[in-house]
């Protein structure tokens, strides 16, 4: 037991692992894993973050000059050597799409596709005169058929009216292979049907003369055969007979532009009212007009390629020894993109230098980020050695800090996105419900400082974001609801805007530049606490770790393990359920983690359930099983209830930090009762008594909450007995009580101080008091009271 406050023992925290193991504990853990406490696993896992963390390193020009708008200069800056101005990646992007669009769209004219398609449209009208008379001779035999009326003159008829009806059939069938059309259709029936607008049978030869002119002119516009709106460009290149002509794009159409204009010149050729006949007409135009000027893709992008190749990178130049901007000067657009050019110059001549320098240069960013990471490293070791010593949780802290600063790297120089995205809030919550608040603080410390240099040296970035980590950190400090990561967006949102608009405040204010970080810092503020509640969930699978999400779910009275205890073992499970108010208490009172006592609590008897009678708390005031068994067999029975509660927890898989407190909460006191009751056996007989046997196995308590939880095992069974209860009374027993466990060695592997000790009786007393006062006894209270006595002595009279 430790007689002083050590620092980093006492904090609370939401996470489990702020607490420490004896001496003991850790070498049984290291003989059954030996990886777990291998120093050449902490060896490799900081090699691999180390040498992550200096690939993604910025150069060191780069941070040299790693200014943004609005900032102000430390120092004067003067070019070291002739170098252009780089145009920014927007403006690039912009002039590269003028020269793009700037160069025109190539178009090949083929005369081929008109010669083609109006000697098609000829052909077309010839059959279709044909089929017309074709079809008005059968319309006549039907007429002649329906007027014959000798039965002789009416079978010839009818044969001549079957062979026409076959002849126009047969044509029917031959036009639409010819052409793709079916007269039968009503939308193509209308040129068997209608006459000529001039009211004369001839409408071939009237309409055919208007389509064909039609046709011809739109194949002279042209024709192109992609949509019009696809061409970027204002003119087009069209190739003829070798020869290339640039042109308006305008000056042509496309399908949808050349229908219009033909339905168009249609209906103004033959008139509103032969609606039909205009259809049909137009029909037979989209089914000819075909595309005659093609898109040749292949020229038109290695043109477009080549334009681009040519568009200048650089909009200016910058002389050696010209003053790009003086110290405690606002940074302009102009003046960053000098900086940003000046930087890709040095880093563009510090690639061509030698192996030796390059060397050096890698060695430096090492050592650099050795030195951020010594910072953590050195915390755990002086107030965490616990997690230190233990490689699943260097393992874990490592694969944190490599998610994100690789997270971090390409968020803002792969994917350019606001460095105000990079969650790093995320990792502070991580650390505080893994393990707590002050290991959180410093490792969110470490890697901020770690991730700001990442970024160039990004001092805004740092404040804000060690700001808004901090309220996160102090949203889920004491997590005993769910809800509080919600709240923790409240927090975290607002963390970021007001550091934020603070920062801005430094600055030349540019209400657009600070809008858009609103708005990015918002997005980390409402997923980061979401995104933190998935991966909690998924660290505590992967690794095994049980946090205060984990024993908030274990608090549930209504868990089946709780509900069986309840219903076979009445009484320990109101034992328990009052041992855990007093730990939570306790806990609540020096700081130690009190979900864990009380959850801790809540299971620590368990094992009671399988002979729930032989303990006295379920006897009812009935027969005392233990009466008619040796003290030894008795023992026993008392020290089964541990090794089947382990039984228990490890069926229902209850996380180790749990299942400790079964045989923890007696560590290897004596059986006292029964020993005694031994001893006074053994002065009759005269037989040895061995105290190990009456001892429990252990082993004994090496955290504060499991400490407390034995205390307030004794202390919860021993007031029962205490007559006429006072604060006064409480106070002897309980330090009665403390001084005998501290004289047997119970708590020595546990760190709880004297002054703790002295808290944790201090907040007993008035929970003990509340419950053990002294009420009005009833005069029917009395009465049942005294036939208890009476009953009683009845029976232990029949059993003598």
């Amino acid at each position: 037991m430790a007689q002083k406050s050590s620092s980093g023992t006492s904090e609370s925290g939401s996470g489990l692992l702020g607490k420490r193991k004896s001496s003991r504990n850790r070498k049984t853990d290291s003989k059954q894993n030996p990886w777990r406490r291998s120093p050449w696993v902490k060896a490799g896992l900081l090699i691999v973050i180390l040498i992550l963390t200096a690939l993604m390193f910025p150069r060191s020009e780069a941070v040299e000059y790693n200014y943004q708008v609005n900032e102000i200069t430390n120092e004067p800056v003067i070019a070291p050597f002739t170098f252009p101005v780089l145009k920014s990646e927007e403006e690039l992007a912009e002039d590269r799409r003028e020269a793009r669009q700037n160069v025109p769209y190539v178009f090949k004219r083929k005369q081929t596709v008109a010669d083609s398609q109006l000697n098609q449209l000829d052909n077309f009208f010839t059959d279709l005169d044909q089929m017309r008379k074709v079809y008005q001779r059968y319309q006549n035999s039907l007429s002649d058929l329906s007027g014959t009326e000798s039965p002789q003159d009416f079978e010839t008829q009818q044969n001549t009216v079957q062979n026409d009806s076959l002849a126009f059939i047969s044509l029917v069938e031959s036009f639409n292979s010819a052409y793709g059309v079916d007269l039968r259709k009503e939308k193509w029936n209308v040129l068997l049907t209608t006459t000529a607008p001039d009211g004369s049978d001839r409408l071939v030869p009237y309409l055919q003369p208007i389509l064909k002119r039609i046709l011809t002119d739109q194949f002279a516009e042209g024709l192109y055969d992609i949509p019009i709106e696809n061409i970027s460009s204002s003119r087009v290149a069209i190739q003829s007979q070798g020869e290339e002509v640039i042109e308006d794009a305008s000056a042509h159409n496309d399908r949808n532009k050349a229908w219009i204009n033909a339905k168009r010149q249609i209906r103004s050729a033959l008139g509103e009212e032969n609606q039909r006949l205009v259809s049909a007409a137009f029909e037979v135009i989209v089914h000819f007009l075909e595309p005659n000027l093609i898109y040749q893709k292949e020229v038109t992008e290695r043109r477009q390629e080549e334009a681009i190749s040519r568009v200048p990178i650089s909009k200016g130049i910058v002389l050696e020894n010209e003053k790009i901007v003086d110290a405690n000067t606002r940074v302009t657009p102009g003046i960053q993109r000098k900086l940003s050019s000046l930087a890709t110059a040095k880093s563009k001549r510090g690639g061509e230098q030698g192996v030796v320098s390059k060397v050096y240069t890698y060695t430096g960013r090492l050592l650099f980020v050795a030195i951020i990471l010594f910072f953590f490293v050195a915390f755990l070791l002086t107030y965490r050695p616990e997690i230190y010593e233990d490689n699943k949780h260097v393992f874990l802290i490592a694969l944190i800090f490599i998610l994100f600063t690789t997270l971090s790297y390409f968020i803002y120089y792969q994917w350019g996105l606001s460095e105000y995205i990079i969650p790093i809030t995320i990792a502070a919550m991580l650390f505080t419900i893994i393990y707590d608040a002050r290991v959180s603080f410093f490792g969110t410390i470490t890697l901020t400082v770690l991730i700001s240099v990442l970024l160039g040296n990004r001092m805004n970035f740092f404040i804000t974001t060690i700001f808004a980590s901090t309220l996160a950190i102090y949203a889920v400090r004491r997590l005993r609801t769910r809800n509080q990561l919600y709240y923790a967006i409240l927090y975290i949102t607002g963390a970021y805007y007001l550091a934020l608009f603070a920062t801005e405040l430094t600055l030349v204010p540019d209400l657009r530049h600070l809008g858009s970080n609103f708005l990015w810092a918002a997005g980390n503020g409402i997923l980061s606490p979401l995104l933190t509640y998935g991966l909690i969930a998924l660290i505590e699978m992967s690794f095994k770790i049980t946090t205060d999400m984990t024993l908030l779910e274990m608090s549930d009275l209504n868990r089946p393990l709780l509900k069986q205890l309840a219903m076979k073992a009445p009484g320990t499970y109101h034992h328990c359920v009052v041992v855990g108010n007093l730990a939570e208490a306790a806990a609540e009172a020096i700081g130690a983690n009190s979900l864990l006592a009380r959850v801790g609590a809540y299971y620590h008897d368990i094992g009671k359930m399988n002979k729930p009678k032989y303990f006295v708390e379920n006897q009812r005031g009935g027969e005392n099983k233990h009466d008619n068994l040796k003290p030894q067999l008795s023992a026993l029975i008392i020290q089964a209830h541990v090794k089947e509660g382990l039984e228990l927890a490890r069926e229902y898989n209850l996380p180790k930090e749990v299942e400790d407190f079964i045989p923890m909460h007696h560590g290897t006191m004596k059986i006292e009762y029964f020993y005694q009751k031994a001893l006074e056996q053994a002065a009759e007989t005269g037989e040895e008594v061995n105290e190990a046997d009456f001892r429990h196995e252990g082993p004994k308590p090496n955290t504060k909450e499991t400490g407390i939880v034995m205390l307030c095992e004794a202390i919860e069974a021993g007031t029962r007995s205490i007559k006429n209860p006072t604060p006064q009374k409480f106070h002897q027993f309980i330090d009665m009580m403390f001084d005998k466990r501290l004289k047997d060695g119970q708590l020595d592997d546990c760190p709880l101080t004297i002054k703790e000790l002295s808290e944790i009786r201090d907040a007993f007393i008035p929970i003990l008091f509340g419950m053990y006062h002294l009420r009005i006894e009833y005069p029917d209270q009395q009465k049942s009271r005294t036939e208890q006595k009476e009953w009683r002595k009845n029976l232990k009279a029949t059993k003598a």
